[in-house]
C-alpha cells in the first residue's frame, strides 16, 4: 500500500476536530465571519492568478455560495472539474479556494492510481485482508479532515475502476468503504484536474466562449468518466491558454520572487529592464506551455550567468547589478558596488530599471 503522506498534502494549518467541523458554519454567521471580504473577492483572486478571469468568477460564486450558506446542503459544498492546459493555474486556484476558506487542501496524484486493484488503497482493504482495519487514504483522510478541499489531480490518468466511488461521494456526499463504514463528506469541495481538450483550447477554440468551449469539451469528458459521473459534477471550469500580456506579468512575477530570494541570502540586488522581462517570457519553448515552464526558463536564463559572474568575481556581496539583452542573450554589469543592505522599495527609477527591495521574508 502507498503511503498516505506521498498522496495526500496537507497545505493549511492543522485543526482540531472541534474546529474544523465548526469552520464553514461561522463562514455563514456575518457577526463572525466578516462578509466585506466577499466584496473584492474576484479582484483578490485574480491579483494572485494571471490571465484566468473566468475561472475565478466561476469559483468566487461557490466560495460566496458556501460562505454565506445559499448551497445544496444534501451534496458536497462543491464537485469542480479543472480543464485547461498544464501550468495555467488549475492547482493553485485549488490551493487558494481552501487558502480563502481557511481549510485543508488535500491532494491526489491520480497517476498514482493508475491500477485495476487502487481501490483498496482509497478504501481500505476488505474483511479479512491485511490492514483492514486502517482504512485506505481516503477514507481516514475524510474522517480526520470533514471540512476540506480534496484535489484529484490529473484525474483522466486515474484507473476507470476507480470511477465508481466517485459517484457515491459527488451524488450523495458520503462513501462507504471495504468494511461498511461511511464516512460523511457533505462538507467538502471535490476539485478535479485535467488536461484534456487542451489541444482543442489551444488550436482550435481561440476567442470562443466558455459556453461554447464546454460544449465542444463535454464529449471529451463523458467518454472519460462516463455520462452517470459526469452529471454529478457541478461545474466545468475552462482554464485559457495564458495570452501574451499575462506572460510578460507572470515571468514578472517570477523574476522578482527570485531575485528577492537572492537580494535577502547574498545582499546583492539584481535590476533589470522591460527588455530583459519580454525577452524571458517569449523564450518559451512551446507556446502551448504555461507558467510552470516560464518559471523553469526564468531560472534556467539568470541564475547560471549569475552564478558564473560571481564565480569570477565580477561582482560580490553588497553590489548593484543590472540583466540587460544583447543579440545572443542576456548578460549583466555592475552598476554600483558595495552598497549596503536598505529596507527602501525601488520601482522604475529614473535610470528605467526595476529595483526590488522587500524586507526580510516571513517563515510560511
Amino acid at each position: 500500500m502507498m503511503n498516505l503522506m506521498s498522496l495526500t498534502s496537507l497545505t493549511s494549518p492543522t485543526m482540531s476536530s472541534l474546529s474544523v467541523n465548526t469552520t464553514f458554519g461561522s463562514f455563514q454567521n456575518p457577526k463572525v465571519r466578516n462578509l466585506e471580504r466577499l466584496q473584492d473577492l474576484e479582484q483578490r483572486f485574480n491579483a494572485k492568478l494571471i490571465g484566468q478571469e473566468t475561472a475565478v468568477n466561476e469559483v468566487c460564486s461557490v466560495i460566496r455560495h458556501i460562505i454565506t450558506g445559499f448551497h445544496d446542503e444534501s451534496v458536497p459544498y462543491g464537485v469542480l472539474l479543472f480543464a485547461g492546459p498544464t501550468g495555467v493555474g488549475k492547482t493553485e486556484l485549488a490551493k487558494m479556494v481552501a487558502e480563502e476558506l481557511a481549510v485543508p487542501f488535500l491532494r491526489y496524484d491520480m497517476s498514482e492510481y493508475n491500477e485495476k486493484d487502487c481501490q483498496s488503497t482509497l478504501l481500505g482493504s476488505g474483511p479479512g485482508y491485511r490492514d483492514s482495519e486502517k482504512g485506505g487514504n481516503l477514507i481516514k483522510s475524510l474522517q480526520e479532515y470533514p471540512v476540506a478541499v480534496v484535489l484529484f489531480d490529473e484525474i483522466e490518468k486515474a484507473h476507470p475502476s476507480i470511477f465508481p466511488i466517485f459517484l457515491q461521494l459527488f451524488s450523495e456526499g458520503r462513501i462507504t468503504d471495504r468494511m461498511r463504514n461511511t464516512v460523511t463528506a457533505k462538507n467538502v469541495i471535490f476539485i478535479m484536474t485535467t488536461n484534456l481538450g487542451s489541444r482543442e483550447i489551444f488550436r482550435d477554440l481561440q476567442g470562443s466562449s466558455a459556453p461554447s468551449l464546454s460544449a465542444v469539451l463535454r464529449p471529451l469528458f463523458v467518454d472519460i468518466f462516463s455520462p452517470e459521473l459526469y452529471g454529478r459534477i457541478h461545474k466545468t471550469i475552462i482554464f485559457n491558454n495564458l495570452k501574451d500580456d499575462s506572460l510578460v506579468k507572470i515571468t514578472e512575477n517570477f523574476m522578482m520572487t527570485l531575485m528577492q530570494e537572492i537580494y535577502q541570502r547574498k545582499n546583492i540586488l539584481v535590476c533589470w529592464d522591460h527588455n530583459v522581462i519580454e525577452y524571458l517570457a517569449h523564450s518559451k519553448s512551446s507556446p502551448e506551455m504555461g507558467a510552470r515552464e516560464i518559471q523553469n526558463r526564468v531560472r534556467d536564463l539568470t541564475l547560471p550567468i549569475l552564478s558564473k559572474s560571481y564565480a569570477s568575481q565580477l561582482f560580490s556581496e553588497g553590489d548593484i547589478i543590472t540583466f540587460y539583452t544583447q543579440s545572443d542573450g542576456l548578460n549583466i554589469k555592475v552598476l554600483s558596488k558595495g552598497k549596503k543592505k536598505s529596507q527602501r522599495h525601488f520601482v522604475h527609477s529614473t535610470a528605467h530599471y526595476d529595483f526590488y527591495l522587500s524586507s526580510p521574508r516571513s517563515k510560511l
